[in-house]
């Protein structure tokens, strides 16, 4: 979903930042899925991710490795491969967050 520019601004950036933060290392999924929990009492049901503001110059960012580009054959390679997407994915949007912060 973050290839494409169906999330509002808010999830996009959001969503983002959580991928930032699991290739640092920074948050554990353990920890990750706790704090969804209590903020979801915070939030209206009827929030969604997808309704609202996109980004109109989305299609300005360069993908130079997408999902489809993960191999499927080997677990190793597959895990390798999501690892990549992920640097990947950051790197090429580096520079489209940096000018919406």
């Amino acid at each position: 979903m973050l290839q494409h520019n169906a999330y509002n601004h808010g999830t996009w950036l959001a969503a983002r930042h959580l991928l930032a933060e699991f290739v640092d290392q920074e948050s554990a999924t353990s920890t990750w899925y706790r704090q969804q929990a209590l903020d979801s009492k915070n939030r209206l049901d009827q929030q969604s991710l997808l309704v609202g503001k996109k980004f109109a110059d989305f299609d300005s960012i360069t993908w130079s490795f997408t999902i489809a580009n993960v191999r499927l054959e080997d677990a190793s390679e597959y895990c390798a491969d999501v690892k990549n997407w992920a640097n990947h994915l950051l790197q090429d949007t580096q520079l489209f967050v940096k000018n919406r912060e």
